[in-house]
């Protein structure tokens, strides 16, 4: 399993991204980053944010950017798998994850853009129960990934 966030926009999800993936042993990330939130150098008080934020686990994680992303998919061997806000796409608790797929994730408001959604074979929708939109990009990773690890382990 391998994730892609496109176009992040808030720099304080990415490092509770950052966190998450650390803590669920997932050491790599690919990014299309058209906001120029992966950095090799950030300033102090982005730094301190970050290392707060992320509790040091920013640095532990390998951010890959990825500046063609319809070539990207175009060349991955496995499924693209989408995460909607969107009723009609498949419930996560009925969607069986595959070790080769490549996860999706979108921006903050902006979601996946049409372009990549295109070229994603399936759509996977964390089911909600209250009446807020959608979950932020930073918990909405976690929930998917917790899914995909959960299901990996089973007999």
């Amino acid at each position: 399993m391998d994730l892609l966030l496109d176009a992040p926009r808030d720099f304080g999800h990415v490092c509770v991204i950052s966190r998450t993936l650390e803590a669920l042993g997932i050491q790599k990330c690919f990014v299309h980053d058209p906001n120029s939130l992966i950095r090799t150098r950030y300033g102090k008080s982005r730094t301190r944010r970050l290392k707060n934020v992320s509790a040091g686990a920013f640095f532990r994680i390998s951010f890959e950017r990825i500046e063609e992303p319809e070539n990207f998919l175009a060349s991955w061997p496995g499924r693209k798998v989408a995460t909607v806000p969107d009723p009609g796409a498949t419930p996560l608790p009925a969607f069986r994850f595959y070790p080769d797929d490549l996860i999706l994730f979108g921006s903050e408001g902006q979601g996946i853009s049409p372009e990549l959604l295109t070229l994603c074979e399936e759509r996977v929708t964390i089911p909600q129960r209250g009446m807020t939109q959608s979950l932020n990009l930073s918990v909405a990773t976690g929930i998917v990934l917790f899914e995909f690890l959960r299901q990996e382990a089973e007999p």
